[in-house]
């Protein structure tokens, strides 16, 4: 009878340690099946990664929002890559060139602002039948980097700036005219077609009413 109570006992302790041995293989299993899958080693890698971003935005400092007053608008100018070269007469009167015109079949172009200084000093041009006021402003501010802005055309055309100044920069009566021997012509630039010995002036007024008296 006690042989048989051990031999029980003994039967008993070896199911407990195979259930054992058994449960440890399963978990070997499972974890090997784990690190297979490709799913799950993402999701790892991924909890990882979450990890590491938490903890550089906790490292980083704060930015200050404090960005101080909005920069203000910068004047219009023209670039100084376009600038044109230096003129020794650009601040003063413009060079004197009538004497010049007497003996020739060429004409004349200065463009002047309201308070007396020069954009373009007093120049010679050659022109042919046909150019208009207009067409010879266009071309001297592509030769010399002074940006024109018109609409319209010929009978129509109207300038509206000359080397960044635009109508209504220095008030509501401001803006460009011209000016042909010293008398305003009352046609359009686009419409004036330009002759031998023609003195233009291309000036800015604030006082338009009283500019073209």
């Amino acid at each position: 009878m006690a042989v048989r109570v051990m031999r029980i006992r003994e039967k008993t302790l070896l199911l407990k340690r195979a259930s054992a041995v058994m449960v440890m293989l399963i978990m070997l299993l499972t974890l090997s099946a784990c690190a297979q899958n490709p799913e799950v080693r993402q999701q790892k890698e991924s909890a990882a990664l979450s990890a590491a971003e938490a903890q550089a935005a906790a490292e980083k400092p704060v930015a200050s929002t404090n960005q101080g007053p909005p920069a203000q608008e910068e004047p219009k100018t023209v670039p100084a890559a376009l600038a044109p070269a230096a003129n020794p007469a650009a601040d003063g009167a413009p060079a004197a060139v009538s004497d010049s015109l007497k003996d020739s079949n060429k004409a004349s172009m200065s463009i002047q602002m309201d308070d007396g200084s020069f954009i373009l000093t007093n120049t010679l041009i050659d022109f042919e039948t046909g150019d208009s006021v207009l067409s010879v402003l266009i071309r001297l501010g592509k030769e010399n980097a002074i940006p024109v802005v018109f609409s319209g055309s010929k009978k129509n055309a109207y300038i509206e700036g000359i080397n960044n100044i635009f109508e209504f920069d220095k008030g509501a009566e401001s803006g460009w005219i011209y000016k042909v021997n010293g008398e305003t012509p009352m046609k359009s630039c686009g419409a004036y077609e330009i002759q031998p010995k023609d003195e233009i002036e291309w000036v800015y007024v604030t006082k338009l009413a009283e500019a073209i008296k």
